[in-house]
C-alpha cells in the first residue's frame, strides 16, 4: 500500500531510524509505562525537501511521514504508531556538540499523544542542517531523552538505543508519494495533523538559542 505525494524525482530519500529502550521517568508518571520498553521509530523525509524555517545553523522540516512501534507494560501487544505530521529540527552551530530533534503527535488508544525526542550529538555529526545520510549514533540517556504529553499531563525519559540516517531510493514525498513499504502512514485524523505546527512554532521560538547555546 502507499500514499500519494509528491515526488522529487532523482534525489535520494532519507529515513531517520531510532532504535532502543525507553529509561527510566526523569520526571512524570510515565502514565504509558514506557519505561524500560523497547521502540523503534523511522521518519521519512527526502534530500531536496525545503525547510520549513531555518537560519544559518538549523533547520526544521515538518509534515514528514513518521511509523514505528512502542512497547508498554499496560498494553499489548506492541503498539503501532504512524503520522503524516511529523517534524525533524537540526542544529550545528553550539561548537561543542550538534542537536537532533524529532517529534510526531500519534494516536494510542483513544489519546492523542506529542511524543518530542531531543537528542545532543558528537560534534561533526551533522556535516549540514539539510536532510542527509549520517552514520548509526549511539544513544545514551544523559545525552537523550523523550517527552510525551496528552496536553495536561507530560513525562520525561532516558533514551538508549542507536539514531541513524539512510538513504533510501530516489522517489521522495511531502503528503503523500509512494512510500517504501514499511513506512506507510495511514491518516490518524485531522486531530493529529493540526497537531504539529503548534509543536514546530515552539521549535522555531527556542532553536535560536539552541543553535548559539
Amino acid at each position: 500500500m502507499c500514499a500519494s505525494a509528491t515526488v522529487f524525482a532523482g534525489y535520494p530519500n532519507i529515513i531517520y531510524t531510532a532504535v532502543g529502550t525507553f529509561g527510566n521517568p526523569i520526571s512524570g508518571s510515565d502514565t504509558f509505562r514506557l519505561a524500560g520498553e523497547p521502540f523503534s521509530l523511522s521518519i521519512l523525509a527526502n534530500d531536496s525537501q525545503l525547510s520549513s524555517f531555518h537560519g544559518p545553523t538549523y533547520a526544521g522540516y515538518s509534515n514528514l511521514l513518521m511509523s514505528g512501534t512502542l512497547n508498554s507494560h499496560l498494553i499489548q501487544p506492541p503498539i503501532s504508531i504512524y503520522s503524516r505530521a511529523a517534524w525533524v529540527v537540526m542544529a550545528n552551530g553550539n561548537p561543542n556538540h550538534d542537536q537532533f530533534t524529532m517529534g510526531s503527535p500519534v494516536r494510542i488508544l483513544s489519546l492523542t499523544l506529542s511524543f518530542t525526542a531531543n537528542i545532543t550529538l558528537p560534534k561533526g555529526a551533522l556535516t549540514t542542517v539539510r536532510n542527509h545520510v549520517f552514520p548509526p549514533v549511539p544513544l545514551a540517556a544523559h545525552m537523550a531523552t523523550v517527552t510525551y504529553s496528552d496536553g495536561t499531563n507530560s513525562t520525561t525519559l532516558g533514551l538508549s538505543g542507536t539514531l541513524s540516517a539512510t538513504a533510501a531510493g530516489t522517489q521522495g514525498t511531502r503528503a503523500g508519494a509512494a512510500v517504501p513499504r514499511g513506512l506507510y502512514a495511514r491518516a490518524p485524523g485531522a486531530a493529529i495533523a493540526e497537531a504539529a505546527p503548534a509543536a514546530i512554532r515552539r521549535q522555531m521560538w527556542r532553536m535560536p538559542e539552541r543553535a548559539q547555546a
